[in-house]
């Protein structure tokens, strides 16, 4: 602001000048080397975010397979449990046949006196009690033995008694003798077949619903134990959150070049410097060129001054000439002849005017004041008989 109120009031000289031009120029040196700087940086964090957010798309791509492997996993787990589950359910052993409380599985024949498993060497048979004793002795004789009934008894019933129905299941762990009522032989008879018949069929139902549940059995733990596709996907999600070598490139150039301010720093103390030699200069003109306006101000105030005492002096000579004048009129009036005698005194005022001496002497005195102080003379004055302006006045003085 100082520099343009200088300029304003004076011309600035051309060392100025150059030393501005030099000081602008370095700015703009330095300017270029801030915008370089900046568009570098700019840059290199435009690569740092490309980086950034591949290295997160790679990351979020890698997350979301391993939660896509993880998810069929526990898919097929839960299909094979569920197949699981359904087979065990549905080769269950089922019930059979009844023949009153006892009851014949796929699997096992219960009874009140106990439960048994159907192998081979499981029998049934639905007779008389004298048939019984005859074609079962060992069963008899276990069955009194357990003292479910009198073997030396059982062996020998005649009559009604020997006519009884019962029906005998035999197995390794149990002997049951299950008396029927009339009209039930039929019926006693077909359970019978059944358990013989189940019995026979027993263990191979029992390897087929092995198997079949084994098999079940096998796809759930072959489901649960791959876990090749998951270890696969975790590897690859360590390996992409790991892969950071783009971006720790990115931002050791980031760093190098925001730390790389040796040029600018040269620069912007080339500027400085500049700046401070331009203050100097252009304090010191503003000093010089003050100092000029001060003398010029005091010239032109003395200047104004003698103006203005000579102004004084003109109107002081002129009051005087004035009075003067008036002082003779006056002595004239006082000492005024006779007819005669002032017919005489004008025809020798006529050849030697002396009373208007004085007015002309104080005209000349004007004159003189007026041209020593550089004002103009006025119009030309009559002195002695002889037109006389400025110039002669002041060869008078």
């Amino acid at each position: 602001m100082a520099l343009r109120s200088f300029r304003r009031k004076s011309s600035v000289s051309p060392e100025l000048q150059e030393l501005e031009e030099t000081l602008k120029e370095a700015r703009r040196t330095l300017a270029d080397a801030r915008k370089e700087q900046a568009g570098r940086v700019k840059s290199i964090r435009k690569e740092l975010r490309d980086a950034e957010r591949e290295h997160e798309r790679a990351v979020r791509d890698a997350e979301s397979e391993l939660g896509r492997r993880k998810q069929e996993r526990e898919q097929r787990i839960q299909h094979a449990q569920k197949r699981y589950d359904s087979i065990r359910a549905t080769l269950a052993p089922m019930e059979v046949a009844r023949f009153g409380k006892t009851v014949l599985y796929e699997d096992r024949v219960v009874s009140k006196q106990g439960e048994a498993l159907l192998q081979r060497g499981v029998t049934a048979l639905a007779d008389t009690a004298a048939r019984i004793a005859i074609a079962r002795p060992g069963a008899v004789a276990r069955l009194a033995a357990s003292g479910t009934v009198n073997g030396r008894a059982f062996r020998s019933v005649q009559g009604y008694d020997a006519r009884r129905f019962y029906l005998l299941i035999e197995a390794p762990e149990l002997v049951a003798l299950l008396p029927c009522r009339a009209g039930d032989e039929s019926a006693a008879k077909e359970f019978a077949t059944r358990i013989n018949v189940a019995a026979l069929n027993a263990r191979r139902i029992e390897r087929e619903r092995e198997e079949t549940i084994g098999d079940a059995q096998h796809e759930l733990d072959s489901a649960e134990s791959q876990q090749d596709a998951v270890l696969a996907a975790d590897d690859q999600l360590a390996r992409v959150s790991s892969d950071t070598e783009r971006i720790d490139a990115a931002r050791a150039r980031l760093e190098e070049a925001e730390s790389d301010t040796a040029t600018i720093t040269a620069h912007a103390e080339r500027v400085e410097e500049l700046e401070q030699e331009f203050a100097l200069a252009t304090a010191a003109a503003q000093a010089s060129q003050a100092e000029a306006k001060r003398l010029e101000d005091e010239t032109r105030a003395e200047e104004k001054r003698l103006k203005q005492e000579a102004k004084g002096e003109e109107r002081r000579l002129k009051d005087e000439a004035k009075a003067e004048k008036k002082r003779v009129e006056g002595e004239e009036a006082e000492d005024q002849p006779d007819t005669s005698e002032k017919a005489e005194a004008d025809s020798s005022d006529a050849e030697d005017p002396p009373a208007e001496e004085p007015a002309r002497e104080a005209v000349v005195i004007m004159e003189t004041v007026g041209t020593s102080t550089g004002e103009d003379a006025g119009p030309e004055l009559l002195v002695g008989g002889e037109p006389r302006g400025a110039d002669a006045s002041s060869e008078d003085s």
